[in-house]
């Protein structure tokens, strides 16, 4: 796996994640529209003439979103699998991309503090953005992070202060 080479000579995983799978929910979304449309549509009277090739609305709007959800869950399948959340002992990073990487650290002893965003849906399936704030002001955003808690715990205990005042 990638984040083993970025790894540092004494440096260990503590916390290893990746996004919430709430990340398909666009695409499930759209294929239970895919759906509807295909049981509603061809109800509407005015939907039944062919208008284009022999075909009728329904069946277009319907092949349109199923195409929409394969290409969006393509794209949240990308995503998925290649967003990383590390935290080691001696730093905060991500991993995110397939083609184009984007790597984004933060040495533990940068971090000024750390804000959850978390929305409705965020507390009902626990998730959150996770913005590391380095110092000078620096910020970080990490996207739907999983037990976003458990994260923010496992970066405070791992922090130089934290460590100091428990040992």
């Amino acid at each position: 796996m990638y984040i083993y080479r970025l790894l540092g000579p004494e440096e260990k995983i503590v916390y290893l994640t990746r996004m919430h799978v709430i990340t398909f929910l666009p695409t499930v979304i759209i294929f239970v529209a895919a759906f509807l449309a295909w049981c509603f549509l061809p109800d509407v009277a005015s939907l039944r003439e062919p208008i284009f090739r022999g075909l009728r609305f329904f069946n277009l709007a319907t092949l349109a979103l199923l195409l929409g959800g394969v290409v969006s869950g393509i794209r949240c399948a990308i995503d998925y699998f290649t967003s990383v959340y590390v935290v080691t002992n001696q730093r905060v990073f991500m991993k995110r991309g397939w083609l184009v990487r984007r790597v984004v650290e933060v040495f533990l002893s940068r971090i000024e503090g750390i804000t959850l965003r978390q929305s409705f849906l965020g507390q009902l399936f626990n998730y959150a953005t996770v913005e590391v704030i380095g110092t000078g002001g620096t910020s970080d955003f990490y996207l739907d992070v999983p037990n976003p808690e458990a994260f923010h715990r496992v970066v405070q205990q791992q922090m130089p202060t934290h460590r100091a005042t428990s040992a």
